[in-house]
């Protein structure tokens, strides 16, 4: 008897489940693969700079390692999405609207995020200098 009640209360969890499931909302945060991402080696080829974004995600999570090599900074205008002037208005093309970088992160270049449309960047506790942040 347990056991069917068990099977009824699991069966009705997972109907409710997925008939309120809607994965645009999922909050599952995954890192973005390495190929989003165009980086440099810096630290005699130890560890790697962000230095542009290719991927098409709008919230974005850092992998802490590219390539097996520790990410330790983004480098300036990494993420930069564009302004655009049209009729006396400024336009962002940057869809970006958040960010979580990796605690291995100590460093973040000037406008590094500039253009995009961020509601929430996670920063890390490592970080140890910020550049420049722009007002857009």
């Amino acid at each position: 008897m347990k056991n069917k009640a068990a099977i009824c209360l699991a069966a009705i969890t997972l109907a409710a489940f997925a008939a309120c499931a809607d994965p645009t909302q999922w909050e599952i945060e995954l890192f973005c693969p390495e190929d989003h991402f165009e980086f440099r080696t810096i630290d005699n080829d130890t560890a790697v700079e962000i230095t542009g974004y290719v991927g098409g995600r709008t919230r974005v999570r850092i992998p802490p390692y590219i390539r097996g090599l520790l990410v330790t900074a983004i480098g300036s205008q990494a993420f930069l999405g564009e302004e655009v002037f049209e009729n006396g208005e400024t336009f962002l093309t940057g869809q970006i609207a958040s960010v979580t970088i990796p605690d291995s992160v100590t460093k973040i270049g000037d406008f590094a995020f500039a253009g995009n449309k961020l509601t929430s960047v996670v920063f890390p506790n490592n970080v140890t200098h910020i550049g420049l942040i722009g007002a857009t």
